[in-house]
């Protein structure tokens, strides 16, 4: 008896230590407080993202009161690089945890970057970095090129032209660190700022141009950037980007490679493969800090679509492998708002259900007849579509604003039918609320015809009387939509 209760609390004590949210001791909210000099109200529109190693970024929609004020504030536990959309400008930003930072700019206008002021925590930092972004700009090559040369150039050619490239931009952010006396974090975020020009065209080429037959070894240019640093940690997105690229360039094919046999069998489940990659991303990483990373990008991608298990798997069986406190803390933080946005439900969400063989013309009838003399938003994506995962905050916003308005959000799933269970946890993690409809193959194909549909996401808005009005890729203008429901 004895020895059993000596079990159970033993158990007991695992089982706590895997399931409580771990202390966040380092986490101190970042804030950005602003002015835009040229504010016009109900013109002006502004979003800040605080980006997150290794978990959730937040995007946060710019509320400003009638003099063109602002304050955005995020909690953080790692210096990270801010984004900053007003109008025309779009700059980027040095923070600490703790830091407040005061922003003042003319935002519509071409040359932005002259009317910028910065002061507060890092404003030293901060300025050489806007001045970087102004110079990097204005003499980047141009995106057309870059194309032309992928759409053209064999890999030797096309490999030697992106070397070229990289060395010269480097050559320049030498030069510019010199004149500038930059320190070693200024220095780290322009290189990881510029690098992605070179590693993120070098990752898409292959992709891009699958004709070609490449070497087994092309993915070796990612070890250039390799080991990554924890100094470099302040270049969030670049970084993110690169472990994700990495990933999938790098270690993945390896996987595939060393267990197709096992991934091939019917009866493997899905929670012994998550166990196998676990363990090869361990294996194949480079560097001790590279493996934590690649690790904790791999886990947050599972659970940024609810999907739980892996993530419990390795904490109860190979966490010591991430010794790094911040990503242990992210990874933690966004397993339980996850877990808790999984369970906690909203009455507002609204999952159609018997429209299993029906056609998706016989869909949208029901839709316009249910729902007259309302203004009717379709928004159409997909559960593998990042661009259309990226814009639901925006949705949220809109709707949110136009909660007491004549307005209905329906929201098409396309070819989502085969994994319901995804297209569940991601509505219910984004909390779009709205009414839900899972399309098959047929319909989502059926309706892309229906709707003119090139890719997603897709949004299309029909009036009161059930006229399409709106038809677009590009995400919906809060004014249009209070200008039809005001018709």
């Amino acid at each position: 008896m004895k020895k059993l209760n000596i079990l159970l609390l033993l158990t007991s004590i695992f089982w706590y230590s895997c399931n409580t949210p771990i202390e966040n001791k380092l986490l101190k909210p970042v804030t950005i407080t602003g002015k835009v000099l040229d504010y016009v109200p109900n013109k002006t529109e502004g979003e800040i993202t605080f980006p997150k190693l290794c978990g959730e970024n937040k995007r946060e929609t710019i509320t400003f009161d009638s003099c063109g004020n602002f304050t955005c504030s995020s909690i953080n536990n790692i210096p990270s690089d801010i984004r900053i959309s007003i109008n025309k400008a779009y700059f980027i930003i040095l923070a600490h945890p703790g830091d407040s930072i005061q922003i003042e700019l003319v935002s519509n206008v071409p040359d932005f970057w002259k009317t910028i002021s910065i002061n507060g925590q890092r404003a030293t930092e901060n300025r050489q970095i806007i001045k970087f972004q102004k110079q990097f700009r204005s003499n980047s090559i141009k995106s057309e090129e870059l194309a032309e040369a992928r759409d053209t150039k064999n890999e030797e050619d096309f490999v030697s032209f992106m070397d070229s490239l990289r060395s010269k931009s480097m050559q320049k952010c030498e030069q510019f660190i010199q004149e500038n006396n930059s320190n070693l974090e200024v220095e780290n975020w322009i290189k990881w700022h510029v690098n992605p020009m070179y590693y993120s065209n070098m990752y898409w080429y292959p992709i891009y141009r699958n004709e070609l037959e490449l070497k087994g070894n092309f993915y070796r240019f990612q070890e250039k950037l390799l080991p990554i640093k924890r100094d470099m940690l302040t270049a969030t997105k670049s970084l993110n980007l690169f472990i994700a690229q990495y990933y999938f360039g790098s270690i993945k094919p390896i996987i595939d490679e060393e267990n197709s046999e096992l991934f091939n069998q019917s009866k493997v489940t899905e929670l012994k493969k998550d166990s196998v990659t676990i363990e090869e991303i361990i294996n194949h990483s480079k560097g001790e800090f590279t493996k934590e990373l690649v690790l904790s990008y791999w886990l947050s991608s599972k659970i940024s679509t609810g999907n739980l298990k892996p993530y419990e798997y390795f904490i109860a069986t190979k966490k010591s492998e991430i010794s790094t406190d911040f990503i242990f803390e992210n990874l933690d933080q966004f397993y339980n708002s996850t877990k808790r946005r999984l369970t906690s439900g909203s009455k507002s969400i609204v999952f159609a259900d018997n429209t299993k063989g029906q056609s998706i013309k016989t869909i949208l009838d029901s839709i316009k007849e249910s729902y007259k003399d309302n203004i009717i938003v379709l928004d159409c994506w997909g559960t593998y579509c990042g661009p259309c995962i990226a814009n639901f905050p925006k949705t949220k916003q809109l709707i949110t604003d136009l909660k007491d308005q004549k307005i209905i959000f329906i929201f098409f799933c396309l070819n989502a039918s085969a994994d319901s269970e995804r297209w569940t946890n991601l509505v219910n993690i984004h909390k779009l609320e709205g009414i839900h409809y899972c399309l098959d193959k047929e319909q989502s194909r059926d309706l892309t015809k229906i709707l003119s549909i090139d890719g997603i996401p897709h949004y299309s808005i029909f009036d009161k009387l059930g006229t399409l009005r709106g038809n677009s890729d590009l995400h919906l203008e809060k004014s249009e939509l209070i200008k039809l429901i005001n018709e």
